[in-house]
């Protein structure tokens, strides 16, 4: 199975690739979901922008060069591309907009702070705030320094109206209010702590919107590596159960090989009936009443049911799973029967009673009580059933039958 794992990216022939997890995903932090891969396109931007700060906070040769062949009277927001720039600055301005939704001006003086553009009065700018009064402004790229001096300099290319002479006189009014000094204006980055521009700081806000409950607790897991990885595949549905062999084309029985219905990464950690036997027997254990369906389900039930054992949920959830996938592959691949379902949890047990060697002191001492109680009952449940010959599961009742299809 280790030849199947290393091949999970892709598989195809000459022609066609048949993706079972996309790149984005997989390019994801390890917190969100993903394997911790960088994002090429996403990390170059911050780079580029790292420039861009550069060039607003620091004041070197380059910088004099800069700002005296492209920038001359302009700004960073106002300065426009042309065809004669060279690859670098092209470059530089196409990551502009990206630069300007995390820089921010702190208004001193307000000489280096754009009236209409920069946020600098309200939480955004005015141009966002008010986009009538910005449109018929005759002089967008004014400086707040030349507004506070005289509010007759802007001009507008048409008569104002109440409602826009109401949202002017509102603007000039908490102009005249603002808190003004000598000093010269800073530039500071909302993303990075203390206000400072880190190549971090972006790709993390670029990558803002990626989300995932379950993943970090999956990485920081004590387990061993390869089920770390085991966990994060079946929680993108992505391990190779039937259902994602015949996506990738691949021909034969899509039904479990615990029971006859199609086999999927949900339907065999825990809708089958073979692990429902499994879950219910580790129920029983901390008196639940119910069974998780899914893996997603499985932390919450794992929090309702042993809310004091959170360092632990990770642990037990990767045995169970791990040992059902095990004991699946050794029915399709050494066509081992599995005599009893409970002898999966005795297997579980051993799993977690081994991996209890990486806590210390009480944390080591609840983890292997634990297991030996689950242990207990497992065994008691497993010497009172007997053994048939070829039996791989035990029968599901008609509502569940009904339920499964």
């Amino acid at each position: 199975m280790d030849k199947i794992h290393r091949t999970f990216f892709w598989q195809g022939g000459t022609k066609k690739k048949y993706h079972l997890i996309k790149w984005t995903k997989i390019c994801k932090s390890k917190k969100k979901g993903g394997l911790g891969i960088k994002s090429i396109r996403k990390m170059n931007i911050s780079l580029l922008c790292k420039w861009l700060w550069k060039l607003e906070t620091d004041n070197g040769i380059w910088q004099q060069i800069i700002k005296y062949k492209y920038l001359k009277n302009d700004s960073i927001y106002t300065v426009k591309h042309r065809q004669t720039y060279s690859a670098i600055w092209s470059d530089l301005l196409k990551v502009r907009d990206i630069y300007l939704q995390g820089r921010n001006m702190n208004v001193e003086n307000g000489q280096k702070t754009l009236f209409w553009k920069d946020k600098w009065l309200y939480n955004n700018s005015l141009e966002v705030l008010f986009p009538d009064l910005f449109d018929m402004c005759l002089q967008k790229n004014i400086s707040v320094d030349k507004v506070k001096q005289n509010h007759n300099v802007v001009t507008f290319n048409r008569w104002l109206v109440d409602k826009w002479r109401i949202d002017w006189s509102k603007i000039l009014h908490d102009v005249s209010m603002f808190c003004f000094s000598m000093r010269d204006d800073k530039v500071s980055w909302k993303f990075g702590k203390k206000g400072v521009f880190s190549v971090k700081s972006l790709y993390n806000a670029l990558t803002l919107n990626e989300s995932g409950r379950y993943y970090k607790q999956v990485w920081k897991g004590k387990i061993p590596e390869k089920i770390k990885n085991f966990l994060w595949l079946a929680l993108n549905n992505a391990i190779l159960t039937k259902d994602n062999m015949i996506k990738r084309k691949c021909k034969g029985d899509p039904t479990c090989y615990f029971c006859p219905h199609p086999e999927t990464v949900n339907h065999l950690l825990f809708q089958c009936s073979t692990a429902k036997v499994i879950w219910s027997t580790i129920a029983i254990c901390f008196g639940a009443t119910n069974v998780p369906k899914t893996l997603e389900q499985c932390w919450v039930w794992c929090e309702s049911w042993i809310p004091t054992g959170k360092k632990f949920h990770t642990t037990g959830i990767a045995a169970i799973c791990w040992v059902i996938w095990k004991a699946r592959n050794k029915i399709c691949f050494e066509n081992k029967v599995i005599l009893n379902p409970i002898s999966i949890i005795c297997h579980a047990c051993a799993l977690m009673s081994y991996w209890a060697g990486l806590y210390e002191g009480m944390d080591k001492e609840a983890r292997e009580d634990g297991v030996t109680t689950m242990l207990r009952i497992a065994t008691d449940l497993l010497n009172k059933r007997s053994r048939k010959e070829g039996c791989l599961l035990l029968k599901d009742t008609e509502e569940d039958q009904q339920n499964e299809d």
